[in-house]
């Protein structure tokens, strides 16, 4: 025998898995998708469908088709006492055998979190090819009793709230889903690469989560109608935070610092470069317990991702941007500006009225622009002046000498900025102690009273109001814009 071909062919049964879903938000109308990356069985026989929801399995004889919410990069179960959703029905050998998931044989939230979870895990594989990590079977949970209104990963797998007027059920809000399914990115990349625990930060944490999910769907909005048309959790196009006067207790809206920071970066280079470098700076594993560190970390791993040469110093395609994003929300360059200050107290004597300040620059990129320390003083709530402070010959302290006045409020309060544009303020909040601080328009600021020359008269015990003469040190508090604590943050995972 010279040759010998087999000329047997193995039949096959064909068909598509298709998913009634809401296509962006939970309040969307159901349409109808293509079920991507879902087992289906015949006999001893799997066949997985591709990404157009086709699945071609091989079989000796009819039998039973079945398959339910899994495959290879997740899994459905309810918990809230019914079975899962089960599909299965008879077939010819060869044959066609079509499943559609509708309501009548699952749930939305169901179909939700099957399709949108392998959605986000194709959307990380379509940025970074090479990237394994999620090539692995994470548990959805949907319908979670005691969970209403929340969602979070527990670093295992993922649990959907059931639904609790106002809040929908969280499985069936796309955009939950991807956040959920990025807290698994995040952990599973960085625990590949070194870090034992994942990333830790749960600021960054949550704000690379909203990040994420916000380039899935170009859309701003986290927690998109949840509570119904026009309600969201959070908004990364929201009013400009900036670190640290607005971190907040919870690191859901800590993280929105950096999210809207974020979410700047996209509007001004694209989608495309900020996405890629959104996702590869997370290589540099930026991590710390201090949420303004790691965040600054994350900065600088940003500009490694979008350089070109392996020398940020020298700038990276993007640098203007980045920093310009970043800047915006105190997390930039500006960041590596420290301003030690101890307050002017109140003056017993004439001026003029020493301000001193130890300032530095800690940064591995720009530079202190030694131009830029400046005092700024109101007398008598006059309009602000400025007043360049210069080097005393101390190390990294820097001052200047307010002018003589006498019986008057001095307001002040000191400004420095580093090579990039990047400003940062130290200004009174509370009687003992200088802290960072900017806001636009409302600037709480160091002020003290100036010395006022007693006049001959009756006892100042008995007629001298109590702010004349050396009076005390007041303070301006800032304002927060808003305060939400660990128990009262919507959605906290």
């Amino acid at each position: 025998m010279l040759w010998r071909h087999n000329l047997t062919c193995a039949a096959t049964v064909t068909g598509t898995v298709t998913a009634q879903i809401h296509p962006s938000k939970c309040t969307d109308a159901l349409v109808t998708r293509s079920v991507r990356y879902e087992d289906v069985h015949l006999a001893a026989n799997t066949a997985t469908t591709d990404t157009t929801g086709l699945y071609s399995v091989t079989c000796t004889s009819g039998g039973t088709v079945t398959t339910n919410f899994t495959g290879p990069h997740c899994y459905v179960d309810r918990q809230d006492g019914p079975a899962d959703a089960f599909f299965s029905s008879t077939t010819n050998c060869p044959g066609t055998k079509n499943v559609a998931w509708t309501n009548s044989n699952s749930l939305a939230s169901e179909r939700d979190a099957f399709y949108h979870a392998t959605l986000a895990h194709d959307n990380v594989k379509r940025i970074d090819p090479a990237y394994t990590a999620n090539d692995l079977q994470i548990p959805l949970w949907v319908k979670s009793i005691g969970d209403e209104c929340n969602a979070y990963w527990d670093g295992t797998g993922i649990w959907f709230g059931d639904v609790l007027a106002p809040c929908a059920d969280m499985g069936s809000a796309p955009d939950i889903v991807y956040h959920e399914y990025t807290h698994s990115i995040s952990y599973y990349l960085y625990f590949s690469h070194g870090a034992s625990l994942g990333l830790q930060n749960t600021a960054l944490a949550e704000g690379l989560a909203d990040v994420n999910t916000a380039y899935i769907r170009d859309n701003p909005l986290i927690g998109d109608a949840i509570e119904g048309p026009g309600t969201y959790f959070r908004n990364l196009a929201g009013p400009t935070l900036r670190y640290p006067e607005d971190l907040a207790v919870g690191p859901n809206q800590a993280g929105l610092i950096l999210a809207e920071a974020m979410w700047d970066l996209r509007q001004s280079v694209g989608m495309a470069v900020a996405e890629r470098i959104a996702h590869f700076a997370k290589y540099g594993l930026p991590d710390d317990p201090n949420t303004g560190v790691a965040f600054s970390e994350y900065f600088l791993d940003l500009l490694v991702a979008d350089d070109n040469d392996a020398d940020i110093s020298n700038g990276t395609p993007h640098y203007s941007q980045i920093v310009n994003a970043f800047n915006a929300h105190g997390i930039g360059t500006n960041f590596f500006v420290s301003i030690a200050h101890t307050p002017v107290d109140d003056q017993p004597a004439s001026g003029p009225y020493p301000v001193r300040a130890i300032i530095q620059y800690s940064g591995p990129i720009g530079g202190l622009d030694p131009n830029s320390p400046t005092a700024f003083f109101s007398v008598r709530n006059l309009p602000y002046a400025a007043q360049l402070m210069t080097p005393t010959g101390n190390a990294d302290e820097w001052g200047t000498d307010l002018p003589s006045t006498s019986g008057a409020v001095f307001r002040y309060y000191i400004r420095v900025s580093d090579v990039n544009g990047g400003i940062r303020i130290v200004a009174r909040r509370g009687a003992a102690q200088c802290l960072l601080v900017h806001r636009r328009a409302r600037l709480p600021r160091c002020w003290f009273r100036a010395w006022r020359p007693i006049r001959a008269g009756p006892s100042p015990t008995s007629t001298r109001p109590a702010d004349s003469g050396s009076a005390r040190i007041q303070s301006v508090r800032p304002v927060s814009r808003r305060t939400i604590t660990p128990s009262t943050e919507p959605f906290a995972g």
